[in-house]
């Protein structure tokens, strides 16, 4: 076992909650021809850290008062997590925005959460 193996280990320890992984795909109507796009489970249960960054803004706009806060989330290289998934934990649905990025001991993934209007 090498050293980066390791760190998985201790890594993964700390991981306190399960998501659940939906990917996207599209899907063509042979009668029709019409693409449509179709959401799927790729994962279920899937060990995981969510770190809040900042406490919860509210931006107040001219069409209402926008959300913003800094959520990101932690689990096992295990797992390909494509960016624009959508990613449930406890009750909460976030959006995936953005490349993860990968180091020798997890990833990291920052999120958005589903619903950005207080």
């Amino acid at each position: 076992m090498s050293i980066f193996e390791s760190l998985k280990i201790p890594a993964e320890s700390l991981y306190n909650k399960k998501c659940t992984v939906y990917e996207y795909i599209t899907l063509r109507d042979e009668i029709t021809g019409i693409d449509s796009t179709k959401e799927y489970e790729k994962y279920n249960d899937v060990p995981c850290q969510i770190s809040y960054k900042s406490i919860p803004n509210t931006s107040q706009t001219d069409t209402g008062a926008s959300l913003t806060q800094s959520i990101r989330l932690f689990c096992s290289l295990d797992y390909d997590i494509q960016p624009g998934s959508k990613i449930s934990c406890q009750g909460k649905v976030y959006k995936a925005s953005g490349e993860p990025a990968v180091y020798t001991s997890h990833q990291e993934i920052e999120l958005i959460l589903e619903r950005e209007w207080a």
